[in-house]
């Protein structure tokens, strides 16, 4: 059984990942997504602590 609150994947290089998206979603967050990261992403340094992911 999985009791993670968060889906967290490790990539080739051991790094650990979380999806904005889903960690907007379980903090449970009253402002869009989309609002929320243009508010904060400037918080974060990309490719250090946040980075693109297509799906």
């Amino acid at each position: 059984m999985d009791n993670e609150l968060i889906n967290i994947q490790t990539n080739e290089q051991g790094e650990q990942r979380v999806s904005a998206r889903e960690l907007h979603r379980i903090l449970g967050l009253k402002k869009k997504f989309t609002d929320w990261w243009k508010q904060y992403s400037e918080m974060f340094i990309e490719g250090t602590d946040w980075t693109t992911s297509l799906k």
